[in-house]
């Protein structure tokens, strides 16, 4: 059983939803996650982690260019 995604996962799922059906940048999805949290500064080495999570766990899918989006 996986564990419950955490506040930046939710927010980083939350953002390729409502982008659907387009595909993110890592960089775009570590930026906006990082600003809505408060960290400035952040980039691809922050969203990365979050969208492998989250096609991990079957919520969203990679790109060949290396960009995510939701799955619906």
């Amino acid at each position: 059983m996986s564990r419950p995604l955490t506040a930046s996962q939710e927010l980083a799922h939350k953002l390729l939803v409502e982008r659907h059906p387009n595909f993110v940048t890592p960089t775009d999805v570590g930026k906006t996650v990082g600003l809505q949290l408060g960290k400035q500064g952040r980039h691809s080495a922050f969203g990365t982690p979050l969208c492998r999570r989250l096609v991990a766990e079957g919520l969203a899918e990679r790109n060949e260019d290396g960009h995510y989006r939701a799955i619906k």
